[in-house]
């Protein structure tokens, strides 16, 4: 039987190589943490409109101001642009879970939109003068004044 050398002497190879696997296991997981922790943050809500591409489809603010900046955020898996029919506007390639923005028009009317990778995807984007309502104004009554005539 073999005894195992300790308290200072060199110790086994196997002992060794067990050390060492466990140091690697430990820098791939630190390394793999870190990449976590440095991943892109999620992307910044708009400040203007937004139109948001899932499921195929164009959702949210269809109706937008003239020469307004549009952030387009694409919720599919699969890669988009937001363009328009008429080759007016567009956004460059929209990757999954990434934004882009295009200028509105200035003239005020409708444009079809599509996507370049998607034909069968199809839109309106209505630009207008009046700004769009997402939800109504409050509006409060005056109360009544009461006078004593003093």
């Amino acid at each position: 039987m073999r005894a195992i050398r300790t308290l200072g002497g060199p110790a086994p190879r196997r002992w060794r190589r067990i050390g060492v696997g466990l140091v690697g296991l430990l820098v791939a997981g630190l390394v793999a943490s870190c990449s976590f922790a440095m991943a892109k943050p999620a992307p910044a809500p708009a400040a203007g409109p937004l139109i948001t591409i899932t499921n195929f489809t164009f959702q949210g603010d269809l109706t937008v101001r003239p020469g307004v900046t549009v952030t387009v955020r694409n919720a599919d898996r699969v890669m988009h642009t937001l363009t328009a029919v008429d080759g007016s506007f567009t956004t460059p390639t929209i990757q999954p879970g990434t934004s882009a923005t295009f200028k509105a028009p200035t003239a005020i009317g409708r444009y079809d939109i599509t996507c370049n990778f998607h034909p069968s995807m199809a839109g309106i984007l209505t630009v207008t003068a009046t700004p769009p309502t997402t939800t109504p104004s409050p509006t409060t009554t005056p109360r009544p004044t009461t006078s004593h005539g003093h």
